[in-house]
C-alpha cells in the first residue's frame, strides 16, 4: 500500500510539474523604427536625445510641407476622388511610391470598414 501511495505521490507531482511550464510570450512585430507594432521610442532614450529632437523635427516639418502641397493640389476634389487624389501626392516623393501606394490603400480600406462596423476608425500608426 505505501509503494502505491509513494507511485502515486510521484506520478502527480511530475505531470503538475509538466503543465506548469510556462509557455514563453510572443514577441510582437518590429516596427520600421525597431519598436514594438512600429511605436518610436522616445527621444530620452536614445543615445543622442537632441540629435534625435532636431531630427524628429526636421521629419515633421518635411511632412507637413508635403502635407500642404498635397491638400493644394487636391483642393477642387472631394470624397473618395480626394483620398486618392492625397495618397499619390504624398506618396509621389516617397523612396518607393508603388510600396506606400499599396499602404495607403490599406489603411483606407481599413477606415472604410471601420465606418461601416459604426466604430471609429484607429489612429494612424507613426
Amino acid at each position: 500500500m505505501n509503494a502505491r501511495l509513494i507511485i502515486g505521490g510521484l506520478m502527480l507531482a511530475a505531470s503538475t510539474a509538466l503543465f506548469a511550464q510556462a509557455q514563453p510570450a510572443p514577441t510582437p512585430p518590429a516596427g520600421p523604427q525597431g519598436g514594438p507594432r512600429g511605436h518610436v521610442r522616445p527621444c530620452a532614450q536614445e543615445a543622442d536625445p537632441a540629435k534625435c529632437e532636431a531630427q524628429r523635427k526636421e521629419l515633421r516639418e518635411k511632412m507637413r510641407g508635403q502635407y500642404k502641397e498635397a491638400r493644394e493640389a487636391c483642393k477642387g476634389k472631394a470624397g473618395a476622388d480626394r483620398g486618392t487624389c492625397m495618397s499619390q501626392q504624398m506618396c509621389a516623393k516617397a523612396a518607393d511610391p508603388a510600396k506606400c501606394e499599396a499602404h495607403a490603400k490599406e489603411r483606407m480600406e481599413h477606415r472604410h470598414q471601420m465606418r461601416e462596423k459604426g466604430a471609429a476608425p484607429a489612429a494612424p500608426k507613426g
